[in-house]
């Protein structure tokens, strides 16, 4: 490990730099540059941490080293007891198959580290929980586990404060992990459950308070995305405009929903859609109502229509499912010299433009040569999560330590396209990337617990 980490990070580091971003990271560059911009429609916090190094390195290549030291931690761990496995001698094809997964699992995040994403940090956080969880399993000498709960609860906080919609994955996380249990043993975990409830309750009041009060970030209309997006879908399928009945709603509006709408994104309706209207008549609106009384009318509309909601959320699953676009696309760079003018007119000479390089070149062919046909389809990548989770569903006498994380982490894969599928506002299959790499880490630890129960 200790070896195997500073390797891959630099490794990771020289041949993705400058790194690769878009519009949503340069703004958050932006605002980590200048902390008095802060506000909480990204991640703060995530902004902040990635603006460290930027005095010295310039941005994006700022944001790339802080993603680097923290995405390489599992992939490191895994890959090293990879390598001792396959020393011992023990079960030699096993062992082969399971240093063949860590590979893949290396080969992808030196794929993915390069694009400085929320997507990617929120990926990177998630591997941080499986990496600090394993701590937990592998090593409980006395008097060393509630530093380690403590790492761990620090990391499901970073997760939380990169994405807040986590919530939805935790509680998919958290029933799964119960159902794992055979009927007879829910009542002792039952106890268990109510305090995770209690600690995700914590937790959003938390993050709340280091938002605003820590950091100063300042209160942005972030939920008018989720809402318009929901509202127009059920608008245009109950044959009703929703919109007309908050208070300060125009009389007249240049575009119809039914002329906005589409079932892959809520972009058409945002600040920077060909519908742009809608999004400041909703901040209006949101201004007045505040933030609860706008979620409330949201909630209300959904409850009141039930069938017209889930017609809207089943179409943009099946958008989000099957990838219908160029596989160039799957991650789009925006800090290319003419995007950068266009972005950031104020700004763009303070960033460092992208080139392709002949290492990204490298690391892209692999990728497009593994997203051919169904491969890259995030259909597929869920199944792999179900499949692994159904592997991983009961407790064995050997290889708990590593069939118990295993499961999770399939958990952890779907619980990200639940969240989505119910929260998500956006088809884009970087999304769904994060079930991918979740995936290949089950796998891995899947492979491994075999490894010890063979052993005995």
């Amino acid at each position: 490990m200790r070896a195997a980490y500073p390797v891959l990070m630099i490794l990771g580091f020289v041949i993705n730099y400058p790194g690769r971003a878009l519009s949503d990271s340069l703004r958050m560059f932006n605002q980590g540059r200048h902390p008095s911009w802060l506000d909480d429609w990204h991640s703060p916090l995530l902004a902040l941490l990635w603006s460290l190094p930027d005095p010295w390195l310039g941005q994006p290549a700022a944001g790339l080293l802080v993603q680097s030291l923290a995405i390489w931690v599992l992939p490191a761990a895994l890959l090293s007891t990879a390598w001792q496995r396959l020393d011992e001698g023990r079960q030699p094809l096993l062992a082969a198959l399971h240093l063949l997964m860590c590979c893949l699992l290396v080969l992808l995040t030196l794929h993915l580290a390069g694009y400085v994403f929320k997507d990617v940090a929120y990926l990177a956080a998630l591997m941080l929980c499986i990496w600090a969880g394993l701590r937990l399993t592998h090593h409980s000498e006395a008097g060393t586990a509630p530093t380690k709960w403590l790492v761990l609860a620090a990391t499901v906080l970073a997760v939380y404060l990169i994405r807040p919609t986590t919530i939805g994955l935790l509680l998919v996380v958290l029933v799964l992990w119960l159902l794992r249990s055979r009927p007879a043993r829910w009542r002792p975990l039952l106890l268990r459950a109510v305090a995770a409830g209690l600690a995700l309750i914590v937790l959003t009041q938390l993050a709340g308070f280091i938002n605003h009060r820590l950091l100063g970030a300042k209160r942005s209309a972030v939920e008018i995305s989720l809402t318009t997006f929901d509202v127009a879908g059920i608008s245009v399928r109950s044959g009703r405009n929703l919109f007309e009945g908050l208070p300060a709603w125009p009389s007249t509006m240049a575009h119809s929903v039914e002329q906005c709408y589409t079932p892959q994104w809520w972009d058409p309706f945002a600040s920077w859609g060909r519908c742009r209207e809608y999004a400041a008549a909703m901040s209006e609106n949101s201004r007045q109502l505040g933030r609860g009384g706008i979620v409330n009318w949201w909630l209300g509309h959904v409850a009141e229509n039930p069938l017209a909601y889930l017609q809207h959320r089943l179409d943009f699953v099946g958008h989000l499912l099957v990838y219908r676009g160029k596989r160039d696309n799957y991650f789009p760079i925006d800090n290319a010299p003419a995007a950068l003018k266009f972005l950031q007119r104020d700004r763009a000479d303070t960033f460092i433009a992208w080139q392709p390089s002949l290492g990204f070149e490298l690391t892209h062919a692999s990728w497009r040569w593994m997203t051919q046909r169904f491969l890259g389809q995030p259909w597929f990548w869920l199944g792999l999560a179900v499949v692994g989770l159904m592997l991983s569903f009961r407790s064995r006498p050997h290889g708990e330590a590593d069939r118990l994380p295993a499961y999770l982490s399939f958990a952890a894969a779907i619980g990200n396209f639940a969240m989505l599928a119910v929260l998500g506002v956006a088809d884009s299959p970087r999304y769904m990337v994060v079930t991918l790499a979740l995936s290949v880490v089950g796998y891995a630890l899947l492979i491994r617990a075999r490894l010890t129960a063979e052993s005995g």
